[in-house]
């Protein structure tokens, strides 16, 4: 990727805390996008040339490489790393089996200008560069959870019985974006969520005051605050097919609540710039 920071955050920790530093070994010729689509159609005959379309799918997900080396901007006397010093950063890098957020720090000059961009990675592989028989760097291969990168995260809080207006400035036009919906109510009656952009909504009864009820839109779960999983029979819900998951349209999306809880969205947007 193209480099402009010094450090990075993953998985708690900072490169800073491990001593190394974001580096260029090589001349950057090319910055991948991730936005290589498949047409998905069907087939055609000496009857009807023209195929039908169904759509199209991102091949693959975006991947880029890291370089690090020893943070050169501190009083260090060895540059060269260590069996420890692989260890240690291997296990960092590698102990995660699924993706986690990858936040670039120290951004320099006109970076400040832009948009920083995050993305949720699992890193699949590192080597070493040597030099003269000795490893003076690493460079680490990064695969996302999605063609593209992501905002920062937004945070959006509704009071009870009234509504905001949500702006979804995604790059994906004709995506949704699913955000995670923290309901904290007062007391155990009905709460209705209502995207009126879209007239649909969500009703259920709440479990009462201080038992907030947690709504992962994208993998459809609802869970409290131990992070259970909550039966929808206790929220009155009889049957499923009648659940509707808010999700953000492109655009302007008028989102109201009604009943006595506080309502909180929290979501990211998605960002086509690739690895840069």
């Amino acid at each position: 990727m193209a480099v402009y920071g010094k450090n990075f955050e993953f998985n708690g920790k900072s490169s800073s805390d491990f001593g190394i530093m974001l580096a260029g070994f090589e001349e950057i010729s090319s910055i991948p996008l991730g936005l290589d689509r498949e047409i998905n159609r069907g087939e055609s005959n000496v009857y009807r040339p023209r195929q039908n379309h169904f759509g199209a799918t991102y091949a693959s997900p975006l991947e880029f490489e890291l370089s690090v080396i020893k943070n050169i901007e501190e009083d260090q006397n060895d540059m060269i790393f260590s069996r420890n010093d692989i260890r240690s950063i291997a296990a960092w890098l590698t102990s995660p089996l699924y993706p986690i957020l990858f936040h670039m720090t120290d951004y320099e000059f006109d970076a400040y200008l832009e948009e920083p961009i995050d993305y949720y990675v699992t890193f699949s592989s590192i080597e070493n560069v040597v030099v003269n028989g000795e490893i003076v760097g690493l460079t680490i291969k990064a695969t996302c959870d999605c063609p593209f990168g992501y905002s920062q995260e937004f945070s959006k809080e509704i009071p009870a019985n009234s509504g905001i207006t949500i702006t979804n400035t995604s790059d994906n036009y004709d995506g949704f974006i699913y955000p995670i919906i923290k309901i904290n109510p007062t007391d155990n009656g009905q709460i209705t969520i209502s995207n009126d952009t879209e007239q649909k909504s969500i009703t259920f009864k709440s479990k009462g005051a201080n038992n907030a009820i947690f709504i992962d839109c994208q993998r459809l779960e609802i869970k409290d605050s131990i992070d259970s999983l909550i039966p929808l029979s206790d929220l009155g819900v009889s049957n499923p097919a009648d659940i509707y998951f808010p999700r953000l349209l492109h655009g302007q999306n008028k989102i109201s609540v009604k009943g006595n809880a506080k309502v909180t969205l929290t979501y990211r947007e998605y960002r086509k710039v690739g690895a840069y």
